[in-house]
């Protein structure tokens, strides 16, 4: 807790917050501790970002050899490491996923939705719905509003995955439940 508060310059609540929430963190071996810290700072994460503490904390979960994969998918599909970084320091948990369903949301989202690399480093959180009940359903309603012309933004595709169910389907459903009674099936 001493290097965190002290050589880091964590905030004390922030510690205490990591404390509370995941105290397993805490039992490693400071040295253990020292290379995790060295690998944030390694990706651009600096010890000053508020999000230092949970991106040391979403690291202490992946092994180097997951992580190295992680890189490799993403860059795969024309992320560079600067993207990667910024996806990381907006929602590092899409670092848990397993490769494959990693591999399966970028193609989607890259082939299919039209998402480009960098949208995907801005909109990290993407990475974190589930494919088969959030991403996949609310682009077949797109699709149909598409074909209708009733869809007519890009924009809108962080609102349009990431809004609650009750306020997409009153949103971008049942506005138009009477001209595409199919949408609330496609749903």
């Amino acid at each position: 807790m001493n290097f965190l508060l002290d050589e880091c310059g964590i905030p004390e609540d922030q510690v205490s917050r990591i404390l509370r929430r995941h105290p397993c963190f805490f039992v490693q071996k400071p040295d253990s501790l020292r290379a995790l810290v060295g690998r944030a700072e390694g990706i651009g994460i600096t010890r000053g970002s508020g999000m230092f503490v949970w991106i040391l904390d979403v690291l202490h979960k992946v092994s180097r050899q997951k992580f190295e994969t992680q890189v490799k998918i993403m860059t795969s599909f024309g992320l560079s490491n600067s993207d990667f970084a910024t996806a990381i320091k907006k929602h590092p948990t899409f670092l848990w996923l397993s490769t494959d369903v990693l591999q399966r949301k970028m193609e989607f989202l890259i082939k299919d939705v039209g998402v480009t690399p960098s949208d995907i480093a801005n909109k990290s959180v993407f990475l974190a719905l589930s494919l088969e009940k959030r991403l996949i359903p609310r682009y077949r309603v797109m699709e149909m509003l598409k074909s209708e012309g009733l869809w007519t933004s890009q924009g809108k595709l962080r609102i349009f995955f990431k809004s609650p169910r009750p306020v997409f389907l009153q949103k971008f459903v049942l506005p138009h439940k009477d001209k595409l009674p199919q949408l609330l099936e496609a749903f």
